[in-house]
């Protein structure tokens, strides 16, 4: 991918915030199956406002714990941070896929 097609992707949900409602009803509504487009983008930007809230909260309520948190990572060995994100990553992606694809949880 393109450094220019992936700043489309990057710019495009802060431009829908910046557009009005009818604008954007005016623009998906003339596409096909694009009605609730913008609604989608609504609660993506609303899912990521509310991750870096949750990732801030530790470095408001104890930022000295943080630090001495962050030093200990910068200790560890690099292929153990990788196998933890790797975890972390996997959690995520099957946590997605229940709540999408499956019947589980209603």
């Amino acid at each position: 991918m393109s450094l220019d097609r992936a700043w489309q992707y990057i710019k495009l949900p802060f431009l829908l915030l910046l557009m009005s409602t009818s604008t954007k009803q005016k623009i998906f509504g003339a596409l096909p199956g694009m009605e609730g487009a913008f609604n989608n983008m609504k609660y993506l930007i609303t899912l990521v406002g509310l991750v870096l809230i949750l990732e801030s909260l530790p470095y408001v309520a104890f930022p000295e714990a943080m630090q001495e948190w962050l030093h200990r990572l910068t200790q560890m060995n690099p292929g153990a941070l990788r196998l933890i994100g790797l975890i972390a990553m996997g959690a995520g992606l099957a946590l997605c896929f229940i709540t999408q694809r499956t019947d589980w949880i209603q």
